[in-house]
């Protein structure tokens, strides 16, 4: 039987979300709390956690559209996909630090082109999450508004202000 995975309540005042980014395809394996996808709500980027092992079966919400809360994004199927992952975790667990050096050796090179894109991140922290989907509408850049929030975090309302200020 298939289980299904809904959207988490989040809030009180959240009703729906968007989903932001899928990050297991259809014919994944994932095991029980794996994160399956990336929503986002007027204030928060979560992830959705996998309800069980197995596969995913079906996505039903595609990236960029509303689902609202507890509502089926997806559906997983259960069995041998997700306890088979599991044998395999436990095998190359038993081969010790061998089989983890090669893992780790490529992350290494890497360090430096995410200190470069650090910059950017550090801006894109700066955005909450209602205001970088506005910006995204009306074709903006973060630099292009001022911030009021908190830390000069760019709010949805710094955007609206900006777009209705007179050009």
């Amino acid at each position: 039987m298939p289980l299904e995975i809904k959207v988490p309540s989040v809030g009180e005042s959240i009703t729906e979300v968007m989903i932001v980014k899928w990050l297991k395809s259809e014919g994944d394996r994932v095991e029980t709390d794996d994160p399956v996808a990336e929503i986002e709500t007027d204030k928060a980027t979560l992830e959705i956690p996998s309800p069980g092992a197995g596969t995913i079966a079906e996505i039903k919400k595609k990236e960029n559209e509303w689902a609202d809360v507890g509502e089926v994004v997806a559906t997983l199927e259960e069995g041998a996909g997700g306890s088979a992952s599991k044998k395999e975790s436990s095998k190359s667990a038993d081969k010790g630090a061998k089989s983890e050096e090669p893992k780790e050796k490529p992350t290494q090179p890497d360090e430096s082109p995410k200190q470069e894109a650090s910059a950017d991140s550090a801006q894109e922290e700066k955005v909450m999450p209602a205001a970088k989907r506005l910006l995204a509408e009306k074709n903006l850049t973060a630099n292009e508004v001022q911030g009021t929030g908190k830390g000069g975090r760019i709010l949805k309302e710094d955007v609206i202000r900006h777009s209705n200020a007179p050009s």
